[in-house]
């Protein structure tokens, strides 16, 4: 028997078993590397959107509260319009699949109890009131201010980016400095070139007119004056000033602009480098968020005068004691039931939106493009603000007001990047075609918008509520007609057809950026026999519908669309 000993085998691995070892490893870690990577991506993501559903939450709230306050003692206003005229617009710096993008407006009026936003100059004095108007709409940064005193902020937005200004002579000259949404034209100095950097504003205007909130105001002889470097005189409220602070002389963009023409008016904090001029609060500032009027007044504007509100230049025009009989706001409208007086209420209507909204001034048809409410995302020029400023009589009163301009221009967003914004309206009516995809849905009015069911492309949102063709079902030009029901005066329901030249400007789809009115009686409206009532109320639509989009604010090529909607008081 052979007794042979077995060489032992040294203790450890070969090399080649350390290779594969840490080959494996290596493998290993990178599947657990990715896994945990897409988990954080999945996990942040989730996050990101949590927030955005968490935030989206929040404005459906504010603005459902805003709907909720809506009175038909105002007006409301929808504008349907693509930014920078239809362009292919861009999300980002990246982005290499640009489109064209809405941003609608909306106007309407509430009431409530409403505080303006300006910080108080005097400890515990600042405006009140029991009316506003509020606009939801984009706003667009502008170049800072440069020099206070010659142009302060609560006047004017400091550039225009509207097709033209009035020269000293009262002629339209061209004027355009490319800060438009989405204006390529100067892509490397305009702030508002992409989408992902757009903000929409909630702009609420007081209605105070002077005298209307009570003034509890220190007494004459109070140090604070001494303090604030004013006297009680200049802190009054009167047609620029509330609260003691700048308030526009009308929510009318031409009279605001005008108006007051007194140029020896009273002592006021709203004044030039001298003193010898009266200042013209702009709503377009972005800084000014009152105005002294109020419903009743804003109500005889729109429904009694038969001019356009381009052509008021001077206050004796509205009412003049001596020649009552000549005066504007004397019921001229002829009240025959033609498109003529609903035509001059929509023209005062428009002149609601705080812009220049008649660029072609005289001309009756001409589109209405022009700017919209400043603001800014951080202050602009605190330091200078607070530094370049005349340090003499009032300083700290001046140095106050502008720090109340720089908070304005900074806290007016509502929502940060906002990409699209998207403002529909229904009667309530639905779709009445059982072969229609859409049949049973509700009709939504505003501009072109499609949607595909079952491989079908229908057009889902209808242009104008106007005469229905059944031959041309998806005719792009004319949407789905509407009957408003009334009653007779011995009680029996009636129908009439909407007019749409009461709520449109024209018939057709030739507006560039269309306007949808609702305002207080129908103009169009005519009693055809003993058994008509004398008056119709303007028609109303019974919902709103609301649909914004926005943008991630790490990863701005990130979009998120929310869809809100509302009732109006005719639903109510």
């Amino acid at each position: 028997m052979n007794n042979r000993t077995r060489k032992a085998r040294p203790a450890g691995f070969t090399l080649i078993e350390l290779l594969v070892a840490i080959g494996a490893v290596a493998v290993i870690a990178v599947g657990i590397a990715a896994i945990f990577a897409s988990v954080g991506r999945t996990v942040a993501g989730g996050r990101r959107v949590g927030n955005l559903n968490q935030y989206a939450a929040l404005i459906e709230r504010q603005m459902r509260a805003d709907f909720e306050a809506m009175t038909r003692d105002g007006v409301l206003l929808f504008r349907h319009e693509l930014a920078f005229d239809g362009a292919n617009i861009p999300l980002h710096a990246e982005d290499t699949n640009p489109r064209p993008r809405r941003v609608d407006q909306i106007i309407f009026f509430m009431r409530g109890e409403f505080t303006s936003s300006r910080s108080p100059i005097i400890p515990g004095v600042n405006a009140t009131a029991s009316e506003a108007m509020v606009r939801y709409g984009h706003a667009i940064r502008l170049d800072p201010i440069e020099d206070y005193a010659a142009d302060p902020a609560f006047e004017r937005p400091q550039v225009d980016d509207g097709w033209y200004t009035l020269g000293s002579t009262g002629t339209p000259t061209p004027y355009r400095l490319d800060l438009g949404l989405g204006d390529d034209t100067s892509p490397s100095s305009n702030p508002n070139l992409y989408a992902s950097d757009w903000n929409l504003a909630r702009n609420v205007t007081l209605l105070a007119t002077p005298g209307s909130a009570d003034q509890d105001l220190p007494l004459a002889s109070d140090p604070v004056w001494g303090q604030l470097g004013i006297s009680r005189d200049e802190a009054l409220d009167n047609e620029i000033q509330i609260g003691a602070q700048p308030a526009a002389s009308s929510v009318f963009t031409s009279l605001a602009g005008i108006f007051p023409t007194n140029p020896n008016y009273p002592p006021n904090l709203v004044r030039t480098a001298s003193g010898d001029q009266p200042r013209r609060p702009s709503l377009a500032s972005g800084v000014v968020d009152v105005a002294t009027t109020d419903l009743a007044e804003i109500r005889r504007f729109i429904t009694d005068i038969g001019a356009n509100p381009w052509t008021i230049a001077a206050e004796t025009e509205l009412f003049d004691p001596a020649d009552p009989a000549s005066s504007l706001l004397d019921d001229r409208f002829s009240h025959s039931g033609g498109a003529g007086d609903a035509r001059f209420m929509q023209r005062w209507m428009d002149d609601l939106f705080p812009a220049h909204t008649h660029p072609g001034v005289g001309a009756a048809d001409d589109d209405q493009l022009g700017v919209r409410p400043r603001y800014e995302q951080t202050f602009p020029d605190l330091v200078g603000t607070l530094s370049d400023y005349d340090a003499g009589a009032g300083s700290v009163t001046e140095q106050n007001m502008r720090l109340a301009d720089q908070f304005m221009l900074a806290s007016s967003v509502f929502v940060p990047r906002c990409t699209e914004f998207i403002v529909e309206y229904s009667f309530g009516q639905t779709y009445p075609d059982p072969a229609s995809p859409l049949f049973g849905s509700l009709v939504w009015y505003g501009d072109f918008r499609e949607v595909t069911i079952d491989g079908v492309t229908r057009q889902a949102v209808e242009r104008y509520p106007v005469a229905y063709d059944p031959a041309l079902p998806d005719n792009p030009h004319y949407g789905m007609p509407y009957e408003q029901e009334y009653l007779k005066l011995d009680g029996a329901t009636a129908k009439r057809s909407l007019d749409t030249g009461l709520v449109y400007r024209t018939t057709g789809p030739s507006d560039a950026v269309p306007t949808a009115h609702f305002g207080y009686i129908d103009p169009t409206y005519q009693p055809s026999g003993s058994n008509d009532p004398d008056t119709l109320p303007w028609l109303w639509p019974k919902l709103i519908r609301v649909t914004m989009t926005l943008a991630d604010p790490v990863d701005p090529s990130i979009e998120q669309t929310f869809q809100f909607i509302f009732e109006t008081p005719d639903a109510r």
